[in-house]
């Protein structure tokens, strides 16, 4: 089966791109043992002889571009790594770490691009080269062996039908090629005028989409063991909840259960920039975006999405919730004119607002 690689994907570069790219580059590793071993003897050096330019160039140039394309992905995922360990009050290292980003993730989505583009037509290309090839030998058999000639003659109807298929595969693959470079060149320019001092590919809350997926992208979060390291995971908003995962096979990582119970700030008192904590009645997670402009985003689709769950289940927007944090009495409120939580302190001797 033909697994295309979507250029959109290849932009996030998020974890559903990276396993689509391992399945492709796994079976290209295949590919070329396996046409080594159609068939034994005349046929197999007949066949072979004239995939031998499939095999030398486009696999090659296959291979080429997979190392082109790891050694800028380790390139970005180091940049990335540096940016968000510089010290907010270093000018100077943040503005190094921040150009030498913005010139990782120029590189990583130029040559991603290209490398997509090479992908695609190479999967409908080897179809057409395979079965070409097989054709041709099927005819070369028909008109040398004449003892043969019984036999291969009652497989006339099929060669005819493969003929056939073959005209359209030409015209197919074409196609395919002529609209894969018109969708390349369409998001190699909107690439080119995006800033890239942010990887901002979707910044927008949206929960009419179709997996249900309001929002996605990187961020570091800080884990809750005595070191607080920092991990780089991939998050996103479904279903009222917060998630994340490692890689696209990893079964999602639920760290907020229900949105509707929590609210979340801007953390200025963190030696890191760019970090945010959603807190819940009774735990905090801190996390950190790769600017302020996602920072933002992310806040503001917390926000929406605890909106959303109200207005999704039909309950009061006047939930009250106690924050057991900082070791306060403190209560949050959601207002639906500001659509955001609002903080008030109980009275003590009553309990009340």
């Amino acid at each position: 089966m033909k697994v295309t690689v979507d250029f959109e994907e290849c932009l996030k570069d998020s974890p559903r791109f990276r396993a689509t790219i391992e399945e492709v580059e796994g079976d290209y590793g295949e590919l070329e043992s396996k046409l080594d071993k159609i068939l034994f003897d005349q046929a197999q050096r007949s066949i072979k002889s004239q995939l031998q330019a499939f095999v030398k160039e486009d696999l090659k140039k296959f291979k080429d571009a997979k190392k082109q394309f790891d050694k800028v992905s380790e390139d970005k995922e180091v940049a990335l790594v540096k940016n968000a360990q510089v010290p907010r009050n270093k000018q100077h290292e943040v503005e190094e770490a921040t150009n030498i980003l913005t010139t990782a993730r120029k590189c990583f989505r130029h040559i991603a691009l290209d490398y997509v583009l090479q992908i695609n037509v190479l999967q409908s290309k080897r179809r057409l080269e395979i079965l070409k090839s097989m054709l041709s030998y099927m005819n070369a058999n028909l008109t040398f062996f004449h003892q043969g000639y019984d036999f291969f003659s009652q497989l006339q109807p099929f060669m005819k039908q493969l003929s056939g298929q073959l005209d359209q595969l030409v015209v197919d693959s074409a196609k395919d090629k002529r609209d894969m470079e018109q969708k390349h060149s369409t998001i190699q320019q909107m690439a080119a005028l995006q800033d890239f001092s942010t990887d901002d590919t979707k910044l927008e809350y949206n929960v009419d989409t179709d997996n249900g997926i309001a929002m996605e992208g990187y961020l570091f979060k800080r884990a809750s063991n005595a070191f607080k390291t920092w991990n780089r995971r991939w998050f996103s908003i479904q279903n009222s909840q917060l998630v994340y995962q490692k890689r696209f096979r990893d079964n999602p990582t639920v760290v907020v259960e229900d949105l509707r119970l929590c609210t979340v700030k801007h953390c200025e008192d963190l030696e890191r920039r760019f970090c945010f904590e959603v807190v819940s009645p009774s735990k905090s997670w801190m996390m950190q975006a790769d600017s302020e402009k996602l920072r933002q985003a992310w806040i503001k689709a917390v926000q929406n999405s605890i909106a959303t769950a109200f207005r999704e289940n039909g309950e009061e927007t006047t939930i009250v919730s106690q924050l057991n944090t900082h070791h306060s009495s403190t209560y949050q409120r959601w207002d639906s004119n500001s659509g955001q939580w609002c903080e008030r302190q109980t009275l003590q001797a009553t309990g009340r607002w």
